[in-house]
């Protein structure tokens, strides 16, 4: 290791993430001037070569040779994977020596090679230039790879099927009674699926007057609008299917590449179907089709840039059952906002959910709640972890809230006479505190403080009760 003159080693040692049998750490060893050990000891196996380099096969090249390199000791290969070490480690990945290592996983190279015995006039290389459909592959292999590791589930996640019906959006904001949620304009998005469905209505038709000797295809306004169509259908598909083959998260944004080709596809065919009219009653058409689209977007403008809304103008836009946008988060009237106390009709606000076997996630109103109803300390019981599945352990000595009790083998020995009345002081203070619940009940005098273990010279209660009064007094 260059800064830190260590040598590349390993033992048998367990990694600290990966901690099974078949893989032992990798670590540096040693110091300047040191020579190692066994454990430093690495076997180079040439894996291949490159083809332009015929000396890349034989021994090792910069960037040209690849190699794997086995633990001479442990008959394991360095071996790195997707495994992330932790924040001390800055999250790079793990390196280890697996006895079960996979080939791509164990393939090195050398990236750059400096050394003072080389002459100047070694050979000098760097890395080929690939071409673009090189670039193109690669690019398209990485991003599948890294797409398909994205499996966790989402609140706002949707399948494919749904996304050309709109049947939810994405919350992505609520705050003061506003909220910005992700939702196409209805009507341009239904729009563009119903020329879809036409489309495909016309060409299954055509291709069966085809087959009955129809040639509708040898006219070349059928032609034209044919090909046309054609290709912004088929570019829609393109952006489109591949999502079915994806088993990670996905969201409505990702239909938008294929929107664009299925609005493009609405003009067409906007354009098909009025091509025997007037150009004035086109225009018409076109105007009257323009308003709905600017009405839409007028009605669903709070949601797209977090504006005042009211519950009913909300309630009235929900179009369908699955949009999980909150109205119950908007005031009854606009004038709620200027004298700054919108209330909700509920205590709880819906942001997901009811979409695709979802229910509706609710997030309550928790400053609501600690008013009316404030929140009740948890009482402890002693020796029991609340997040473990350990049975309680029975109480070994009487305490204040929050202190921990002892297991009969680790007790301490009786404490002196001055501490037990100090502790039995501390028994009130924390029974007034919400001290814990004890399993087993103790011996009380009649001032019902908990009496401590009675040994000998042990002070008698009314002692007891006499120390415990200036804490009483003090609270």
């Amino acid at each position: 290791h260059i800064p830190t003159f260590k040598h590349l080693h390993s033992h048998d040692v367990r990694p600290p993430i990966s901690e099974v049998d078949f893989q032992n750490e990798v670590s540096g060893y040693g110091y300047k001037g040191f020579r190692g050990d066994g454990n430093d000891n690495w076997v180079v196996e040439i894996e291949r070569g490159d083809r332009s380099d015929s000396q890349s096969g034989r021994r090792v090249r910069t960037l040209r040779t690849h190699f794997r390199l086995r633990h001479q000791l442990q008959g394991c290969y360095l071996f790195s994977h997707k495994v992330k070490l932790p924040d001390w480690a800055f999250e790079q990945q793990e390196v280890t020596c697996n006895k079960n290592a996979i080939r791509d996983n164990s393939i090195w190279f050398v990236e750059t090679n400096n050394n003072e015995l080389l002459p100047a006039s070694a050979d000098k290389v760097n890395y080929k230039v690939p071409g673009f459909l090189k670039k193109f592959t690669e690019l398209q292999v990485v991003m599948w790879t890294t797409n398909a590791g994205l499996t966790d589930r989402h609140t706002f996640d949707s399948r494919p099927s749904s996304w050309p019906r709109l049947l939810r959006g994405i919350n992505f904001w609520m705050r003061e009674h506003t909220q910005i949620y992700l939702l196409g304009n209805p009507f341009v998005w239904w729009l563009s699926t119903g020329s879809i469905l036409a489309y495909a209505a016309v060409r299954a038709l055509l291709i069966l007057r085809a087959k009955r000797g129809y040639q509708d295809f040898n006219d070349s306004v059928v032609n034209k609008y044919d090909q046309l169509c054609g290709f912004l259908v088929m570019g829609w598909f393109m952006h489109y299917f591949p999502f079915f083959l994806m088993d990670r998260q996905l969201f409505l944004h990702h239909y938008f590449p294929a929107l664009y080709y299925a609005i493009l596809l609405s003009c067409s065919v906007f354009d098909l179907l009025t091509s025997m009219l007037r150009p004035r009653v086109r225009l018409q058409i076109a105007a009257v089709i323009l308003v709905i689209a600017l009405w839409n977007f007028y009605i669903y403008s709070p949601l797209a840039y977090g504006l005042q809304w009211t519950r009913s103008g909300c309630n009235r836009a929900k179009l369908l059952k699955t949009w999980d946008f909150g109205c119950n988060e908007f005031p009854e009237e606009y004038s709620h906002y200027s004298s700054g106390s919108p209330t909700p009709a509920k205590a709880g606000v819906t942001i997901g959910g009811a979409g695709e076997g979802r229910p509706a996630m609710v997030v309550e109103d928790v400053a609501k709640q600690s008013v009316e109803s404030p929140a009740v300390e948890q009482k402890i019981e002693p020796g029991h972890d609340v997040f473990g599945k350990d049975k309680p352990k029975a109480p070994q000595s009487s305490g204040g809230a929050g202190q921990p009790k002892q297991p009969q083998e680790q007790q301490e020995p009786s404490p002196p006479i001055e501490k037990k009345v100090v502790q039995a002081a501390k028994d009130v203070v924390g029974q007034k505190k919400g001290g814990e619940v004890e399993e087993e009940p103790h011996p009380t005098d009649h001032t019902g403080v908990d009496a401590p273990v009675q040994g000998p010279g042990a002070p008698p209660p009314d002692a007891v009760a006499a120390a415990a009064k200036p804490e009483d007094e003090e609270e």
